[in-house]
């Protein structure tokens, strides 16, 4: 597996977390 694939792969995995954390954080809350 490249290098970079494998880079990019992490990056998008990485910023889906941050978004999800993000969504948890104010719409659980709510609930």
């Amino acid at each position: 597996m490249p290098t970079a694939a494998g880079s990019q792969a992490a990056s998008l995995r990485t910023r889906a977390l941050e978004r999800f954390a993000l969504w948890a954080k104010y719409t659980l809350p709510a609930r």
